[in-house]
């Protein structure tokens, strides 16, 4: 009977740790899910938001060029090769996550005498292979809305 009592415990205990241990491991993959997209958003608001013009506007499109202040230009594009959105060719995320829906993440709008605003939109999800949970991978949704201040 003593046996049986231990049995069981163990086997709930086993259970409880795996469970815990699932639970932790999808925690610190949505905590980089959203470290990585608030760091991208930060960045692309920063450049944008202090750019003179944006290519194309208006119009809805996978990549923006932006006219910095210095003359120089900026693009931001949707890389659909390597699921990422990089910065002049930088990734802006890890290369561990993954940008799913590919489609118009950047809509860019203007009415005449104001300045022009950007709509962006992405989800990031583990990278296909990195997650091993039999659950479904977690992924996060990111939106913003930055207007130009140099105009």
């Amino acid at each position: 009977m003593v046996i049986a009592l231990f049995v069981i415990v163990g086997g709930i205990s086993v259970n409880l740790l795996f469970s815990a241990m699932k639970s932790s491991t999808k925690s610190a993959m949505m905590n980089q899910i959203k470290q990585n997209g608030d760091y991208a958003l930060a960045v692309m608001e920063r450049t944008i938001r202090n750019g003179k013009s944006i290519t194309p506007c208006p119009g809805t499109t996978q990549d923006i060029t932006i006219q910095n202040v210095d003359d120089t230009t900026t693009t931001f594009d949707i890389n659909l090769g390597s699921k990422q959105i990089t910065k002049d060719t930088v990734p802006l995320t890890s290369s561990e996550l993954e940008f799913v829906g590919f489609n118009n993440n950047f809509d860019c709008t203007q009415t005449s005498g104001k300045p022009a605003n950007v709509k962006i939109t992405f989800t990031l999800s583990p990278r296909t292979g990195t997650w091993t949970s039999a659950d479904p991978a977690p992924s996060m949704s990111f939106q913003t809305s930055i207007t130009l201040r140099n105009y």
